[in-house]
């Protein structure tokens, strides 16, 4: 049974048409990383996301798990977002390598 710590990878909603937008999010990828995905608007992940949060609309939304970061403070958000990701990992391996107590040896 997987760690339900563990979510999904944070996700960068960006319009292709837009070429500020793009370049925006292709240096919040880079800076990431790569832990952050890009998504296009074209999408039915950010179409559904949009639909939600209709005042974002247009702009690069960062979405990692519950936390939304809309803008320019997208940049503000990257540590924030890259903290947590390694914290979810390193308990995901740490649960990997806890022995089972159940399990007699």
């Amino acid at each position: 049974m997987p760690d339900p710590s563990v979510r999904a990878r944070p996700v960068l909603l960006f319009n292709r048409g837009c070429p500020p937008c793009v370049t925006i999010s292709r240096l919040a990828a880079a800076l990431s990383f790569g832990v952050v995905a890009r998504v296009p608007l074209d999408t039915a992940a950010a179409r559904d996301f949009y639909r939600r949060h209709p005042a974002l609309e247009g702009m690069p939304v960062l979405v990692d798990g519950e936390n939304v970061s809309a803008g320019k403070a997208i940049f503000v958000a990257l540590p924030r977002v890259l903290l947590a990701h390694g914290y979810r990992r390193a308990r995901a391996l740490a649960a990997l390598r806890r022995p089972d107590p159940s399990r007699k040896t």
